[in-house]
């Protein structure tokens, strides 16, 4: 799938939504602030990870990199 991006690049993307309906995924609920809260209290280190820019930036495992390689002319 090609895409134009802002302002006018073209992006390579893969469409990987067949993928993604046959991937089990385990269930983690985000907690409430109330329960967050209490959960962080007096701890004294935090992260914080800006994400919106990080697409493609982790590693895949090895047995998985084949479902997400496709191929250009």
């Amino acid at each position: 799938m090609v895409v134009i991006d802002f302002p006018k690049k073209l992006r390579i993307c893969l469409d990987s939504r067949p993928q993604n309906e046959a991937i089990q995924r385990p269930n983690y609920p985000i907690l409430i602030a109330d329960a967050l809260n209490s959960k962080l209290q007096g701890d004294k280190k935090f992260t914080i990870v800006d994400a919106k820019n990080g697409l493609g930036q982790l590693p895949l495992e090895e047995e998985s990199s084949h479902l997400t390689t496709f191929c250009t002319p």
